[in-house]
């Protein structure tokens, strides 16, 4: 503090706002991480939430097989239909891929559906689909964010 004594007011008052931004922008850095992380928890919760429906589509449809309702190909192409039309948020649908990376289901990109894409990149070049099944198989679920 006594370095501030021999300062004249003009610089003892910009040296206190100065350290005073510096505290602000600390508070606002912390803020804003705190405020990415809540909005990422939130919307893994939404996209949880509603992949149970979509998975309780599939229950629906095996159920129907079960009692002879339906044949395994009348079910599935039942399922894949109701899968193929939901969506969440803005942007965002569900697609179906088996643990051989082979695309059972897309509802935005129908010509990869029957192939293998475990070599396929998003837009940043992270091979996303192998990033999924390597997450499925170790955990059991999960998320992987991608472009």
């Amino acid at each position: 503090m006594a370095f501030l004594a021999r300062m004249n007011i003009g610089k003892r008052i910009l040296t206190i706002g100065a350290a005073s931004l510096l505290g602000l922008l600390l508070v606002l850095a912390l803020s804003v991480g705190r405020l990415d992380a809540a909005l990422t928890q939130s919307f893994n919760d939404r996209t949880r939430q509603t992949l149970d429906v979509a998975y309780s589509q599939l229950v629906r449809f095996q159920a129907e097989e079960q009692a002879g309702r339906m044949t395994r190909e009348q079910a599935q192409t039942a399922a894949k239909d109701a899968i193929r039309s939901m969506r969440f948020g803005k942007d965002d649908y569900f697609f179906v891929l088996d643990t051989d990376h082979n695309m059972i289901l897309h509802p935005v990109k129908p010509e990869k559906e029957g192939k293998n894409v475990a070599n396929d990149t998003d837009a940043d070049g992270k091979q996303h689909y192998r990033e999924m099944i390597a997450r499925v198989n170790a955990e059991g679920e999960g998320f992987v964010a991608y472009n």
